[in-house]
């Protein structure tokens, strides 16, 4: 039995050293002075957010300065409050994936404590870091133009290119077997050919962060870019939204004719538009996001099949009314579910699972 839980502790460490490993959240850091520029030491700083379970709290130390890590991507309100001191909020913080956003504060002493609202965004340089890096958040999916996979609106970025024969992507000039994919932490980079070996539809996806040179060494397995996708999570708010997405043949334009010779007279050629497939496609489905245990354990599901039918009329040689339609029908099944748990302030759990 002590053989067991010794393997099973060398197991956990192993998991949790792994998943650490991974850029799965963000960093806001700063410094807090007076109106005279002295730094504050004890000054509280809180940090909420509809994506943080509870309330992200740290104080600043001697030097002023403070750090609260591992806040997941989301739009963030951050307060700083100091006893005879007014009490400062800053609304509209945005804290990517990967990122280190820096805040600096000051606060004022009063007679009558009174509290400041500032309302602004975030800068978007992250000067601590020398990485070239480009987050696509839920919001940009529905500008952007892409196909049913997160990997297609990542040729929307500097650099990126498409190579549709080998299936993947390019990202400053390596191979499309150079990139590493992960999702929700895990590395899902194919063995043999390099791309993702998992599809997850927008729909589940709450930000996708793509890099593409100077990343740190944690990446070394990839000599081209660094695909990291977060799924969508839960919140102290039930949110849930019906799913329809549909595609057919009749959306797209006339075939374009092909010049071929001709079969009957080997020294004439021929323009003819070869018959196309009727084919429809469409997705139907739901999700759902909210909590079990209101700021403790949150849950989001989400279930997505897709239904394609293809016909295709074939004509038989030399007797052309002789006809015969032939139809194949298939099925895809694309399903998120992720638990996130917090039963204290100091540890934070997540449990995914995508199909």
């Amino acid at each position: 039995m002590k053989k067991l839980f010794s393997l099973l502790g060398a197991i956990l460490l192993l998991t949790a050293g792994f998943s650490y490993a991974q850029e799965r959240t963000g960093e806001l850091n700063g410094t807090v002075v007076d109106d005279t520029a002295v730094p504050l030491p004890g000054v509280t700083v809180e940090a909420r957010s509809p994506s943080l379970i509870g309330i992200g709290v740290t104080v600043t130390n001697e030097a002023g300065r403070y750090r609260l890590i591992k806040l997941p991507p989301g739009n963030y309100t951050i307060t700083f409050k100091l006893p005879g001191f007014n009490t400062l909020r800053r609304e509209g913080i945005l804290i990517r994936l990967g990122s280190a956003v820096r805040i600096n504060a000051e606060i004022s002493p009063v007679t009558v404590e009174e509290e400041i609202t500032i309302i602004g965004q975030s800068p978007l340089v992250d000067i601590r870091k020398s990485s070239s890096t480009f987050e696509i958040t839920k919001e940009m999916f529905s500008k952007l133009p892409k196909g049913r996979n997160f990997s297609s609106v990542v040729t929307s970025i500097s650099g990126v290119n498409d190579e549709s024969e080998l299936e993947g992507i390019s990202m400053d000039g390596a191979s499309s077997s150079e990139n590493v994919f992960f999702i929700d932490g895990v590395d899902t980079t194919g063995m043999y050919d390099g791309t993702s070996g998992q599809r997850v539809m927008f729909e589940f996806i709450e930000e996708v962060q793509v890099k593409s040179s100077g990343y740190e060494a944690q990446f070394g397995g990839s000599m081209g870019g660094v695909i990291n996708v977060v799924t969508r999570s839960g919140g102290n708010e039930f949110h849930g939204e019906v799913l329809l997405y549909s595609m057919s043949d009749k959306l797209n334009g006339e075939s374009r004719p092909t010049l071929r010779r001709a079969l009957y007279d080997s020294s004439s050629f021929e323009y003819i538009a070869y018959p196309e497939d009727d084919w429809n496609r469409y997705e139907v489905g739901f999700a759902l996001g909210g909590y079990l245990i209101k700021d403790k354990l949150w849950f989001f599901g989400a279930y997505l099949p897709r239904f394609e039918l293809t016909k295709r009329t074939t004509y038989f040689e030399p007797d052309v009314e002789i006809q015969k339609q032939f139809t194949m029908s298939e099925q895809w099944h694309h399903a998120s579910f992720k638990l996130t748990y917090q039963p204290i302030s100091a540890l934070r759990l997540s449990a995914s699972w995508n199909t």
